[in-house]
Formats: structure tokens, C-alpha cells, sequence
């Protein structure tokens, strides 16, 4: 995207990923501009459709907390209710009670990998998502790699997934690596084997199966397949 102008930006939401991944926090800094970060933006395709995302794609547990929110917002605005909505405490019940793992097909760059109980299949960006989760720690939205992260929380039980849960505010579960796999690539496309919500940052598409990232066409230093740069 070509900007005719400069884009400035001022921190004042609940979760501030992306100024947080700036090393900005709200209240600590003037608004200050993003052009450089907003011109290159990766896409996404689900259900017969292009989007693009600025911090990440959520799908599995993080999906499902984004579409319960909705749903607790709704009931909440019908009887004049104003209280924030508790994303940690959503995801928390899910893990428990609510929400059911499903088996992934992940295919990186023309790589195929299989995963059984996916609890969080996201591709990133930025590093951080869901108001301070940092599930793909070494993601630079800045990098001129070219590349996207998918982070995969995989094949562990409710009561160990939400042993390690806690651990991916600080971006420590990557050390579970029997759990928890990454991979950076510049075409991402996740399947499960039953539909699931799926959240572009933090906007809530329902039921979807399967979903395809592509990084940005940066034409400073790369290209990437299907893209034409002008």
C-alpha cells in the first residue's frame, strides 16, 4: 500500500500488542507514526476471502475465546453492562470445560506436518497477541526475511496445556518443545479436521476449516510467490 500521508499512532486500548511489540507501553510515550509498519502487511485467505493483518492470526483456543467474548459482549450491551470482558478467564474455562483440540495439517513453504490435540495453531507478524501473549518470541514484523511465524500447541492433555499456558506471556513455552512447535515461513497454510473460530486480530470469523497466510511483497530486499511487485 502506497500512503498518501503519515500515520500516526496513540496506545490507548486494553491490549496494545502492537505498541508493546514496539517496546511502547500505553501511557508512556506520544503517539508517534507507523508508516513503515503498516505499508508491507501480510494476507490471509479463509473461506473464499483476502485479508490483511497487522500483530496475528489466531486459530484453536484463541479463536474460541475471541467468539465467547463476542458472545458475552452481545449479553452484556442487551442489559447496559459495561464490565471488560476477562479473555485470560475465558481461555481458562475453555481449556478445562469448554473447548475440544482438534487434529492439524500444517504446511509450511511446501513442508507438510501433522499434529494431534492442537490447542493454539496462530501465525504472526508482530510477537505479541491476545493483550500480552507472545507466542512466536523470535517473529520481527521489521525483519526483511520475509517470513511469518506458526507457533502449534500441540498432543498434551487439559491439565498440562494449562500448565504451560500461563508461560507463553513471557514467551517461555517455546522450551516445551514436545508441546510447542514453531516454524517461520512465507506461505502458512493450517488445516484442522473440524471447523473452528478464527480471530485477524482480535475480529472473529466463524467456523472456519483452513486458513493460508502470505507474507508482505517487500520490495526493498525479497518477493514471494503469487505476489507481483511494481
Amino acid at each position: 500500500m502506497s500512503l498518501p500521508c503519515k500515520v500516526y499512532y496513540y496506545p490507548i486500548g486494553s491490549g496494545n500488542d502492537f505498541a508493546r511489540d514496539l517496546g511502547k507501553e500505553k501511557g508512556s510515550a506520544p503517539d508517534f507514526e507507523i508508516n513503515e509498519f503498516i505499508t508491507d502487511l501480510p494476507s490471509i485467505y479463509v473461506n473464499g476471502k483476502e485479508y490483511l493483518f497487522i500483530n496475528g492470526v489466531g486459530y484453536g483456543i484463541d479463536g474460541y475465546c475471541c467468539e465467547e467474548g463476542d458472545n458475552m459482549r452481545l449479553k452484556r450491551q442487551s442489559v447496559k453492562n459495561n464490565k471488560p470482558i476477562n479473555y485470560t478467564m475465558i481461555a481458562i474455562k475453555g481449556l478445562l470445560f469448554h473447548y475440544t483440540p482438534t487434529n492439524a495439517t500444517v504446511n509450511v513453504d511446501g513442508k507438510e506436518y501433522y499434529f494431534e490435540k492442537v490447542w493454539l495453531a496462530p501465525t504472526m507478524n508482530g510477537r505479541y497477541y491476545g493483550g500480552g501473549m507472545i507466542p512466536a518470541p523470535d517473529q520481527s514484523r521489521i525483519s526483511t526475511s520475509g517470513k511469518v511465524s506458526l507457533m502449534v500447541m500441540h498432543g498434551a492433555g487439559k491439565l498440562k496445556t494449562l500448565s504451560i499456558f500461563p508461560s507463553i506471556f513471557k514467551g517461555k513455552h517455546i522450551k516445551h518443545t514436545k508441546y510447542v512447535s514453531v516454524f517461520s515461513g512465507k506461505e502458512i497454510t493450517v488445516t484442522f479436521d473440524r471447523p473452528s473460530p478464527l480471530q485477524i486480530d482480535g475480529e472473529t470469523i466463524p467456523d472456519v476449516s483452513t486458513y493460508t497466510v502470505r507474507a508482505a511483497c517487500k520490495s526493498r530486499s525479497y518477493t514471494v510467490p503469487n505476489c507481483m511487485v511494481i
